[in-house]
């Protein structure tokens, strides 16, 4: 019986696991998920245990601060006209509404603008930039986007429009001739730390204005945390250093939030005023249905909520986001299935390093997430990729290397896709992006070469390879060591997310009592599993997929997991939610 990853129990220092528990009385296995996290003293563990402000560095250490704020103050101070442009995604969209509403507080004159997904793509466009030379702006601000737009804010220059981006991608060796570059990755970046989101570099930006107009920084927190929170979770940046602090504050303040659109989002997601919420009530509630609009709706539609200034407007938008959420839900799963059998049928399965495929009919729109699925379940990076809906690229074929294509990208810990498309850029028309996420354009008949070039160098990533399949086990249990006390103290070390996973326990040698396949297309697995006088339920999701019941049924295997608390029915009670089974 062939498990997921490769098992890695992690040994932290004995001595500072046993400190920790006893200074801070808690079970040892939540201290040695705490030291496993880097925290050697009881201090480091009362401030990681308790994010504050006091973790969050000043907006003024970012290069190019100075002339963004004084370049916004003018434009405010001379009622100018300013165009917020973001991107589509929930960072994108959290980090527009975030400045449209703060700048409208301050009297500005702004409007915003999210680009059609499928026909304008990712970025600001020249036709865009003409558009808004024409209406009279004079400050375009980008929000999570603009770092690599050379040719478009040179435009802007030339028609007179100043811009500033705000920017949390990874910036080109160069920088475009904008008014300011505000980017925690500059290379010549004073700020300490380069991880935030799109939203929390826009959040700086307003906060420095807001130092500057005398708006004090408890008060920018209290009006817009909640939306750097959503954000930032979203985008799944690592959740350490402030963009912990940034998450903690905002869960705390969403389930009754005085944000319309947040509210009324949470009602339409089933999330009640009373719920404790963490990082997946984002992940998997309010953050697809936010996605849904630039996925298969209205971009603008996730700014629209966000910016509702009447409850029966709100409560429209979030029940119409929830409806397309639930259109998109159809879609992914109708990709995914044609992807994923292709992919068994092909030499793909067959051991390719790094899974390119190409279908016209598909949308580029829910891409993503059906990458980043394949990418979850096949432990291997992937690229998808569709035609161009532009009409720019579709009216403009090259005459020998055929169609203009999109394709997203989702990579594994250990190979960075955006350094191996800057290795093979002769091949792209354009690309950006991250580490473990990109896109780019691509002309078809170029597909069959990116597809042996990314293959070559992901065999190459050895590192890539080894980190794709590891799964990090913080400590061994006994089934009746996993218990609702160790559960609470394991919940002080949220939120997780990205930089500061769930701590994983192992169970070995457990019997299998009952197994039965389960959900409504029977892909999750349920099992009931014993030791000693120790019972313990457990879930596994999707695990259908590589076990069925009656392998299981019956035999001894080992099992890794994170603890969840049960209440249904009103007993709390702890579950076992699997993350991989061996025998």
């Amino acid at each position: 019986m062939k498990s997921l990853y490769n098992w890695q129990f992690r040994d932290p220092d004995t001595a500072v696991a046993k400190n920790l528990s006893n200074k801070l009385e808690m079970p040892e296995p939540a201290a040695r998920a705490l030291a496993n996290r880097g925290v050697s003293s009881v201090d480091e563990a009362l401030a990681f245990m308790n994010p504050s402000a006091d973790d969050m560095h000043s907006a003024a250490l970012f290069h190019d601060m100075t002339p963004a704020v004084e370049r916004v103050l003018r434009a405010l101070d001379n009622h100018e006209r300013i165009l917020i442009f973001g991107d589509y995604d929930v960072d994108g969209i959290t980090s527009t509404a975030l400045l449209v509403s703060f700048l409208e507080s301050l009297g500005g004159h702004v409007r915003y603008y999210i680009p059609e997904r499928d026909i304008e793509g990712y970025g600001i466009s020249s036709d865009v930039v003409r558009k808004t030379g024409t209406a009279g702006y004079g400050l375009v601000i980008t929000v999570d986007t603009g770092v690599t737009a050379f040719k478009e804010i040179q435009l802007a220059r030339e028609l007179g429009v100043d811009v500033i981006v705000t920017d949390h991608h990874e910036p080109p060796e160069q920088l475009p001739d904008a008014v300011a570059v505000i980017n925690p990755k500059r290379a010549d970046s004073q700020y300490p730390f380069r991880e935030l989101a799109g939203v929390g570099v826009a959040f700086k930006l307003a906060a420095a204005v807001g130092e500057a107009r005398g708006v004090p920084m408890e008060t920018m927190l209290e009006r817009y945390g909640e939306f750097v929170a959503l954000g930032t979770v979203a985008d799944m940046v690592p959740l350490v250093d402030e963009n912990r602090f940034f998450a903690n504050y905002g869960l705390a303040k969403m389930p009754k939030s005085r944000h319309l659109g947040i509210y009324s989002l949470l009602e339409v997601a089933g999330i009640g005023e009373r719920t404790e919420m963490e990082t997946d009530h984002i992940s998997f509630g309010l953050a697809p249905r936010i996605n849904a609009a630039g996925r298969v709706w209205r971009p603008r539609a996730g700014v629209e909520l966000l910016l509702a200034k009447s409850p029966e407007r709100a409560r429209l938008l979030a029940r119409k986001l929830d409806d397309q959420n639930k259109r998109r839900m159809v879609q992914e799963n109708r990709v995914f299935e044609s992807a994923a059998a292709a992919i068994k049928s092909s030499d793909d399965d067959g051991g390719g390093s790094f899974i390119v495929m190409f279908d016209p009919s598909w949308q580029i729109g829910i891409m993503g997430v059906v990458a980043s699925k394949l990418m979850e379940t096949r432990r291997r990076p992937v690229a998808l990729a569709t035609l161009s809906k532009n009409p720019l690229d579709m009216k403009s074929p090259h005459p020998e290397l055929g169609r203009v294509c999109q394709a997203t990208m989702r990579s594994v810990p250990g190979f960075d896709v955006f350094q191996a498309l800057s290795a093979c850029s002769d091949l792209l028309i354009t690309f950006g992006g991250h580490a473990l996420a990109a896109g780019m354009k691509i002309y078809e008949k170029n597909i069959p070469a990116f597809k042996a070039e990314m293959n070559r160098m992901a065999a190459q990533s050895a590192e890539g390879r080894a980190a794709a399949s590891d799964l990090r086990i913080d400590a061994e249990l006994s089934l009746n060591s996993a218990n609702l006390e160790l559960i609470r103290q394991c919940r002080r070390l949220k939120p997780f997310g990205v930089g500061n996973p769930e701590p994983v326990f192992a169970s070995i040698g457990v019997a299998v009592l009952m197994c039965r396949a389960v959900g409504a297309d029977n892909s999750h697995l349920q099992i009931r599993v014993g030791k000693g006088n120790s019972v313990q339920d457990c879930i596994g999701f999707r695990f259908c997929n590589n076990w069925s019941p009656d392998q299981l049924m019956g035999e001894n295997i080992d099992i890794a997991y994170v603890l969840k608390e049960d209440a249904f029915g009103g007993r709390p009670r702890p579950k076992l939610h699997l993350k991989d089974i061996r025998k």
